[in-house]
C-alpha cells in the first residue's frame, strides 16, 4: 500500500510537494512503522497502544486520498482501489488488535 501511494502521490501537481503530498506519505509510512515499533514492545497493551496509531493514521490515509480525489489528483478508480486496500489493511489491525484482547 505504501509502494502504491507513493506512486499515486508522485502524480500530484508540484505544489503540493510540503502539502498533501508530504502529509499522505506520512500517514501511510506511518502505519506500518506503528505496527513495527508495536511488535517491539514487552506488553500486550503496549502492542495494541501502537496498533491504535497505526489504526488512526489508515483513517488519516484515507481522508487524504478522498480529499486528493475532490481536488483531481487521484482518479476514482484510483481512490477506489486504494480505499479498498486501506479498508482490508484496518480490518487486519482490528482483528490483530482484537486477538491481543482474547
Amino acid at each position: 500500500m505504501a509502494i502504491q501511494t507513493y506512486k499515486l502521490t508522485s502524480k500530484y501537481p508540484p505544489r503540493e510537494q510540503f502539502a498533501i503530498t508530504s502529509q499522505t506519505t506520512r500517514a501511510v509510512v506511518s502505519i506500518s512503522c506503528n505496527i513495527a515499533e508495536g511488535t517491539s514492545r514487552q506488553s500486550k497493551k503496549d502492542f495494541s497502544h501502537f496498533l491504535s496509531m497505526a489504526i488512526g493514521s489508515a483513517f488519516e490515509l484515507e481522508n487524504l486520498m478522498m480529499i486528493a480525489c475532490e481536488l483531481n489528483y487521484v482518479s476514482e478508480e484510483d481512490k477506489k482501489e486504494i480505499i479498498n486496500n486501506i479498508v482490508t489493511v484496518e480490518k487486519m489491525i482490528n482483528g490483530l488488535k482484537r486477538s491481543l484482547n482474547d
